[in-house]
């Protein structure tokens, strides 16, 4: 049995047919029968003659196919024997095509044909015995169930080489791994997140008074979250400039967190939601020297409320039931935000 050329061998001959390739850059001639790529500017006269061009390579119901009868060096024009389709409109910029160097001269085949039929039996007679008529021959070398051109039967035959490729190609992978690995990508396409943070506008002041009271902080609208996204993990954020004591006397927190009672900042949708914990504080938490204005923190929550925060919506912030040991403490300058990890 003959061995299979090797795969790089195979792939010499693929890129031994190829002549040129590239994309039309102007319109060619109205008549339909020629294309234009200034690319191929000064490859040399009478370049491509009797080569096979082939427009939209690739492409099932545009391809089309010609031998070439002439090739202008100057301008990169390509002539071609027949109009694309048949249809007298120029072929226009941005249509890609390839040069194969089968070549094939109709003038040629046909004054061969003429010369055979020519012949006399007694000239030919004794190599009719042998190898028969060399017209019927020809003929039937060239015809394809007697309608496809000799052009068509080579592009064929070039397309079976490119399915042995392919095979070669496909035989060196592990075939039965490919589902897995494609539902592994789509697996792992799902676990991907993303963040979007959203800030209210400024409030300038909130202040923490001796006895305990629920105060209203800034809105914060969550918007711009794509379409169909899941909301996988929220949190929320307070930031303030500066924070003061404007007790004469030391001051801080009084009291830790108390679920859902007391010092404690929630997130409410304003559809009305519900409220939930979002930011906890512990006792004596922002201990302040009497009198004293200092740079201002970002408060980050640490307890999920995606349960709450789950799209494009208005969301309320406050702090319930805030108490400091001594009137007052206030945060100058406060702004909410949210923090949103998602999915699409």
């Amino acid at each position: 049995m003959t061995e299979r050329p090797p795969l790089d061998e195979l792939l010499s001959l693929m890129q031994a047919t190829v002549a040129a390739e590239g994309i039309t850059t102007a319109p060619g001639a109205a008549a339909g029968n020629s294309f234009i790529d200034a690319g191929l500017i000064g490859v040399g006269a009478n370049s491509f003659l009797s080569m096979l061009a082939v427009l939209y390579p690739g492409q099932p119901r545009l391809v089309d196919s010609f031998d070439i009868t002439a090739f202008n060096n100057a301008t990169g024009e390509v002539t071609l024997s027949t109009a694309y389709k048949g249809v007298a409109a120029p072929i226009p910029a941005g249509v890609p095509y390839k040069i194969v160097t089968f070549r094939f001269v109709p003038a040629e085949v046909a004054a061969l044909q003429a010369d055979v039929g020519d012949a006399s039996a007694s000239t030919l007679g004794s190599l009719y015995g042998i190898l028969g008529n060399p017209a019927q021959t020809f003929l039937a070398m060239i015809g394809y169930e007697g309608a496809l051109s000799l052009a068509n039967k080579l592009t064929a035959a070039r397309a079976a080489l490119l399915d042995q490729i392919t095979a070669l190609r496909m035989a060196e992978l592990d075939a039965a791994n490919i589902p897995a690995d494609v539902d592994e990508l789509k697996a792992s396409k799902g676990r991907q997140l993303f963040s979007m943070d959203f800030w209210s506008a400024p409030q300038e002041e909130v202040a923490i008074p001796a006895v305990a009271a629920t105060l209203t902080l800034p809105i914060v609208t969550v918007a711009d979250l794509p379409a169909g996204v899941t909301v996988v993990r929220a949190i929320a954020m307070v930031k303030f400039r500066m924070i003061e004591n404007i007790n004469a006397a030391a001051n801080k927190l009084d009291g830790a967190t108390v679920a859902l009672t007391s010092q404690v900042i929630q997130v409410q949708d304003d559809t009305p939601g519900t409220w939930r914990d979002a930011i906890k504080f512990v006792d004596d938490q922002f201990g302040l020297a009497a009198s004293t204005r200092e740079g201002g923190d970002v408060l980050i929550g640490d307890t999920d409320i995606a349960i709450e925060v789950d799209g494009n919506d208005g969301y309320n912030f406050q702090y319930l039931l805030a108490k400091a040991d001594l009137l007052g403490i206030n945060w100058n300058d406060v702004q909410c935000g949210l923090r949103i990890w998602y999915s699409v």
